[in-house]
Formats: C-alpha cells, structure tokens, sequence
C-alpha cells in the first residue's frame, strides 16, 4: 500500500500524474487528483446533469463568445486537478492549452459547477476555494434545485462579475421534473 503524502504535492508533480492517469485506461475517465495525487473516483454524471452543463454552456457562449468547454481538469493551488462542469476562457488563452495533449487547464476566468445529489457540501466548498484561489475570477455553483450562486473573491452574490443571465433547460412536458432527473 502506497503511503499518503503529508503535505500537498507540487503544480508539476500533480501534471506529471495527470498525464501518467491519461495515459492509463485502467483509471476510469470520471476521476481526478486531490492535492496529495490521490484519484478521486467520480460517478458518471446522469443524463440530467449533462443536459445541464450543456445548456449552460451555450448560454455562457452566446453571451461572452469564446469558447466554453466541458469537464476539463482544472489545476488548482490548493484541491489538486479537478474536473470542472463548465469552464470558460476568451478563446485566445484556450490557444496555449491545446499545444497539451491532456489539457489541464490553470485559473479559468469562469468555472460552473452543476452539482448533483451525491456532492458533498464541504467538498464543493474547498473545490470553489481552490479554483478562486487560484486565479478563476467567478464560480458557478447551481444546486439541485436550479439556484445558482455567484462565488468571486469579493464572495458570494446573485449576480455574476461578467453580467450573465442564466437559466436551467426547460423541463419536459412529458416527464415531471423528478422523474426526468433520474433518468
């Protein structure tokens, strides 16, 4: 059994094992490194939970332009490699992340994180933390419920620093919202 590191690893070590986890197709897709390089399982996210990020993408696309990605593995200085919902950049600075092959990602101006059932609000609290501290100018966070809250290092509003007007995909007619979430 590999013994747990006591302090946090570096930016460069932490890259080095994200590409080494890439490259491996024994560690399933949905994962990422905690500070200490450890892999954090993921569940797949459901069909409503993509259906989310997607429609939110394209919301933030339509009104800021470039490019909106999603679940890329953001670089934190203080919460490891995290795979973030949405993540936003001007398309000129998404131009020095292609030239990787795995494309971790270091202080997008915009991050939005979809959450689901399962999320741990402790958890989400440090992720927003991390990517705040290190350079993300807002965060997202919508809960289950469709309310989403601001998060820059002023704190936490109602409003967005870059003006954004969002709203959740439209429920379907033929399903209760419920029902439609779980599938």
């Amino acid at each position: 059994m590999e013994e747990v590191p006591h302090s946090p690893l570096s930016a460069q070590t932490l890259q080095a094992l994200w590409h080494e986890q890439a490259q491996d197709e024994a560690i399933p897709r949905w994962s990422e490194l905690n500070e200490y390089g450890e892999i954090v399982l993921l569940p797949s996210p459901s069909l409503w939970h993509q259906r989310w990020c997607s429609q939110l993408a394209i919301q933030v696309l339509s009104q800021l332009g470039g490019e909106a990605v999603l679940h890329v593995g953001v670089l934190t200085c203080t919460a490891g490699i995290r795979l973030a919902d949405v993540v936003w950049m001007p398309s000129d600075r998404w131009v020095e992340v292609l030239r990787t092959d795995y494309g971790e990602i270091s202080a997008p101006e915009l991050i939005i994180e979809v959450l689901m059932p399962e999320d741990n609000v402790d958890a989400v609290a440090h992720r927003v933390e991390a990517y705040l501290a290190s350079g993300t100018q807002e965060v997202i966070v919508v809960d289950e419920h469709g309310v989403m809250k601001y998060h820059h290092s002023d704190g936490t509003t109602l409003t967005s620093i870059f003006g954004l007007q969002l709203s959740g995909p439209v429920s379907s007619p033929s399903l209760p919202a419920q029902a439609e979430r779980d599938v």
